[in-house]
């Protein structure tokens, strides 16, 4: 079974990639946030990039397989879908730590 379409929400965690290590601070804790927004960003400009590329080699007639592009943007519109809902979280968890009382 080729899965090669499908990369699944766990890889972004992998301890042996040093996924966080982006984010630590001096005392040694991590900001596990902050580096999965950073991968969730670097995801959306990849797809974007897939789907562009594919744009192009479609006007050209170059590309073989449709499929393939409708595959990449549908790609691309989750990721960005995921990257607004993460930014829409963030604000709110944000507003929300303003909000109380010292």
């Amino acid at each position: 079974m080729d899965n090669h379409f499908i990369v699944p929400l766990t890889s972004m965690f992998d301890s042996s990639r040093n996924t966080y290590a982006e984010g630590q601070r001096a005392a040694g804790t991590t900001i596990p946030f902050a580096s999965i927004f950073k991968s969730v960003i670097n995801e959306t400009y990849q797809t974007e990039d897939q789907v562009r590329q594919g744009a192009i080699g479609a006007a050209n007639g170059d590309i073989d397989r449709l499929h393939d592009l409708t595959i990449a943007s549908t790609k691309s519109d989750m990721a960005l879908k995921l990257f607004v809902q993460l930014r829409n979280k963030g604000h709110d968890a944000y507003s929300e730590i303003m909000r109380m009382g010292v």
